[in-house]
């Protein structure tokens, strides 16, 4: 069986896998760690997203 996306059941691209709930966890931990929690929102008051580390060369 060929891994689908969630969107559109197209197939995966070449050399993509799903992460296993321990890697999905530590991905996030790790995102966490160095930008805060996530904040998407489409309205400005939710802006911006995420917090870009002091070191970040976009802020």
């Amino acid at each position: 069986m060929t891994p689908r996306t969630v969107d559109h059941d197209d197939p995966l691209p070449p050399g993509w896998t799903y992460l296993d709930r321990v890697q999905d966890d530590e991905a996030w931990s790790r995102f966490r760690a160095a930008f805060g929690a996530l904040r998407p929102g489409l309205h400005a008051n939710a802006w911006p997203a995420i917090t870009e580390p002091a070191t970040s060369p976009h802020r």
